[in-house]
């Protein structure tokens, strides 16, 4: 169980230093003019750390979940073996989903919205809540099944319980409790069409008993408006704040994990770029158990030395960012002389439209054993995409 701990704590980590990082911006915009221009290089500088430290981040949890994932196959579900396994796998997939912030403030490209459900993303912010506020705060959930999914930004949600949640904390310092609540809010517009259904808004509400009224940061209101929102903040008597957030539901259901892959139909060549030894590692075992030959190089120079070795290379699976030169452009590079090959992008950021061909497919970190197995045959299926 040292490999779950580990998770854990990487990913509360990231949570932390995506609200302290947020503090600081604040702080920076407070300061006088002779004071702002050297906060805000700092913060610049800062900015660049977190990217990398999310990166970094999602790339070990590539490798943990992938790893955990091989543990699994074809062993007896029932031994304890396989159950640590799978609390490994697990929990670093709830981790990726705490280092979404911290790229945010590290200032990478987010995609555009998911849609997500509420309450499961609230039930892994309140475990990491927990460890973070210690045992004199009670994190009390009352979560209501009914509620209908929400579309977002990724990651944002999970942003805003983490932010509001340590605030609450931090105005609790002998102690107290936490309630996180969702519900159904149903109301009429004053431009709603007669006979037709009301708006529905999935309704968050964390209230806290400390001896002070929490002020709502600015990181919070913006995600609300983002998501179209509305976010009201109540002090109670006594001392305690209540924060009562709407977020417009949507009907679209939840992206459900992707099925199994079937064992590859196809074989083909196939070369991986990645910087990162563990995930280097886990794609050449999980493909060539898959059936395909596989070439596995650490940087783009390497790579290119590859195509010319192996011009027969069918498909490549390219991280973006590495040290020699962006994963963009090693495949323009590649592409001149290997113009039909295959690409997949990797990376823990969202694609960036504008530098991938339409042809090209993108696979998010940190993925599991069966996202790749699926992609790759998916990819190599395909009809060749101009």
């Amino acid at each position: 169980m040292t490999a779950l701990v580990i998770v854990a704590a990487l990913a509360i980590i990231a949570a932390v230093i995506a609200v302290a990082w947020g503090r600081a911006a604040r702080a920076a915009r407070r300061a006088d003019k002779a004071q702002y221009d050297q906060r805000v290089e700092a913060l610049e500088a800062g900015s660049r750390l977190a990217a990398d430290l999310a990166h970094d981040l999602d790339d070990l949890l590539t490798a943990v979940v992938g790893q955990a994932e091989l543990l699994m196959t074809g062993a007896d579900p029932s031994t304890a073996l396989t159950q640590g396994a799978s609390e490994i796998r697990d929990a670093a997939l709830k981790a990726a989903r705490l280092t979404r912030p911290l790229r945010s403030v590290g200032g990478g490209r987010p995609s555009s919205t998911d849609v997500i459900d509420v309450n499961e993303v609230i039930t892994t912010a309140a475990v990491f809540l927990r460890r973070k506020l210690g045992s004199g705060i009670e994190v009390k959930l009352m979560l209501d099944s009914a509620v209908k999914p929400i579309r977002i930004g990724p990651g944002r949600l999970d942003a805003l319980v983490l932010t509001l949640g340590i605030r609450a904390g931090e105005a609790m310092p002998d102690g107290g409790q936490l309630t996180i609540a969702t519900a159904v809010d149903a109301r009429g517009s004053r431009h709603q069409i007669e006979g037709s259904p009301l708006p529905e808004y999935t309704r968050l509400i964390m209230t806290n008993n400390g001896a002070g009224a929490v002020t709502s940061p600015a990181s919070v209101a913006d995600i609300v408006n983002e998501a179209g929102g509305r976010l009201q903040v109540a002090s109670l008597d006594g001392g305690g704040t209540t924060f009562t957030i709407d977020l417009p539901a949507t009907a679209d259901p939840v992206a459900p994990p992707r099925a199994t892959a079937a064992a590859p139909r196809l074989r083909a060549p196939v070369l991986v770029v990645e910087d990162e030894p563990g995930v280097r590692e886990l794609i050449t075992v999980v493909l060539a158990r898959a059936g395909h030959e596989v070439v596995a190089v650490e940087g783009p120079h390497a790579a290119l030395a590859a195509l010319h070795r192996q011009p027969l290379i069918t498909l490549m699976l390219v991280d973006v960012i590495m040290p020699e030169m962006d994963g963009y452009q090693f495949v323009a590079e590649a592409r001149k002389s290997a113009p039909g090959v295959q690409v997949i992008f990797m990376s823990s950021f969202a694609p960036d439209a504008a530098r991938q061909a339409p042809r090209d497919r993108f696979l998010a970190k940190p993925f599991s054993v069966e996202q790749l197995t699926a992609l790759v045959e998916e990819t190599l299926a395909a009809p060749p995409r101009a």
